[in-house]
């Protein structure tokens, strides 16, 4: 946020933790994340370098075609990044090259709790299935596999999808296995 109350829109680079905002104009800013809660009225913001007191937030001092890099902005002490692993197969025990996996969504495991992300964590499984990928513990997640592709001999769009599983990462996940066996896009999430 610029000191003038205007706000500029900042986003993960989805690498290593990265972060990036472009077009800045020259001027002070307070960098922070948007924790969501349950409802928009209780969303909370997470201020550079680690607090929620807007007051101890410290400023950031850009100037003219000036990159500014090098912040370490750590999250909340109860979010910390988990790795998620597992396989992709279909019904025949095959696995499933080239299929998406995503997190969907996104809740807070605390009743009163809040959520770091909005947008669903995606990757491709390899050759053999096989997938790796990031969420947040103190977070709760469905994971599902989908499928798509054009049979051109048809013109027609093949698409399949595994069953949704719920999972709360508190530590790193092993040996998931999700399988491709309904037919279609689910809606998401599971109940």
């Amino acid at each position: 946020m610029a000191s003038d109350g205007k706000s500029l829109y900042g986003h993960s680079t989805r690498q290593n933790g990265g972060f990036a905002a472009s077009g800045v104009p020259p001027g002070n800013y307070t960098l922070y994340i948007e924790l969501h809660g349950s409802d928009r009225k209780s969303d909370k913001k997470w201020y550079y370098p680690g607090t929620f007191e807007r007051t101890e937030a410290a400023v950031i001092k850009v100037g003219l075609a000036e990159k500014v890099e090098g912040l370490e902005f750590p999250l909340p002490g109860e979010y910390r990044v988990s790795t998620i692993e597992g396989q992709v197969t279909w019904e025949d025990g095959q696995p499933a090259a080239n299929v998406e996996v995503m997190l969907l969504c996104p809740r807070s495991a605390k009743q009163d709790g809040f959520v770091v992300e909005f947008m669903p964590p995606t990757v491709l499984t390899d050759d053999l299935g096989r997938f790796q990928m990031e969420g947040f513990t103190n977070e709760v997640y469905w994971i599902e596999a989908r499928f798509s592709k054009k049979d051109t001999k048809k013109d027609v769009l093949i698409q399949a999808h595994s069953l949704s599983k719920r999972i709360a990462p508190i530590e790193n996940l092993r040996g998931i296995k999700l399988v491709l066996s309904e037919k279609g896009f689910s809606g998401g999430c599971g109940k």
